[in-house]
């Protein structure tokens, strides 16, 4: 079975990505997010689903009950800059698998 590597986000910010062999899945609202989220869980063979930061956001509550091992999913940072969610969401991981913030205790 192969594989395949998603980004979501609005059409202007991830399209570019598409020459490096990913599937730019554009969106424009919450709820078509949330639907071409689940398509690629489901029917798209997705090993890694990256994120904008900016949809993140917007999709925190669907995003937070995704448990399975595939698609990975990874927040990038969108035109705008870093909004660090994906610095936070690297934290809660190591904080719940080594039991304390080796990583970024400095950074609170």
């Amino acid at each position: 079975m192969d594989y395949k590597i998603a980004i979501i986000g609005s059409h202007e910010e991830i399209l570019g990505f598409k020459s490096l062999g990913l599937k730019p899945i554009s969106v424009s609202t919450k709820e078509e997010a949330e639907k071409k989220f689940q398509k690629s869980i489901m029917e798209d063979n997705c090993a890694i689903v990256f994120i904008t930061e900016n949809w993140a956001v917007l999709m925190e509550e669907i995003l937070s009950k995704h448990r399975g091992a595939l698609p990975a999913v990874v927040t990038i940072p969108n035109y705008a800059g870093s909004q660090g969610l994906g610095e936070k969401k690297l934290r809660e991981i190591v904080e719940r698998a080594v039991g304390s913030d080796i990583l970024f205790k400095d950074k609170k």
